[in-house]
């Protein structure tokens, strides 16, 4: 029976390291942040600037320092350093950042396309209406959660 478990684990062992690899990617450096989605990657370096990944080249996206930024269907979306959030409404091309009303500290977006923003209290929010043709919407919906989680 130990046998039998024994040999049980090697093969699981064997099979998890194998199954996982991991390929290096050169991109900004030093990276500290990236996001993908809709088929993009998009990273930060630690001087705030956005990058995207286009082929094996990495782009930067204008001279607007960023905090974490995160892509989904209707752009590239962050939160600048002064905390006014911002968002590249064609993903992936060099189109410039484009304020949107509202303050965050932290943007995300959804594979469905839905944008969080966290604001400087910690509250989570929900911008409502938005879509590949329309970003500019900004009606927020508090979302509350209990224990850290939503």
């Amino acid at each position: 029976m130990r046998a039998v478990a024994a040999y049980l684990l090697v093969l699981c062992y064997g099979l998890l390291s194998t199954a996982w690899t991991y390929e290096e990617v050169p991109g900004p450096y030093p990276t500290v942040q990236t996001d993908a989605g809709q088929g993009e990657v998009v990273a930060t370096d630690s001087n705030n600037y956005a990058y995207f990944l286009s082929g094996t080249a990495w782009h930067r996206l204008g001279s607007v320092t960023i905090k974490p930024v995160s892509v989904g269907p209707a752009g590239i979306w962050g939160a600048d350093t002064s905390n006014r959030v911002k968002i590249t409404p064609t993903t992936c091309e060099i189109s410039g950042w484009q304020q949107v009303s509202g303050s965050a500290t932290m943007v995300e977006v959804a594979t469905d396309g839905s944008v969080f923003v966290v604001n400087r209290a910690g509250l989570v929010y929900q911008r409502t209406g938005i879509s590949s043709s329309r970003s500019d919407l900004h009606h927020n919906v508090h979302l509350t959660y209990d224990l850290g989680h939503l």
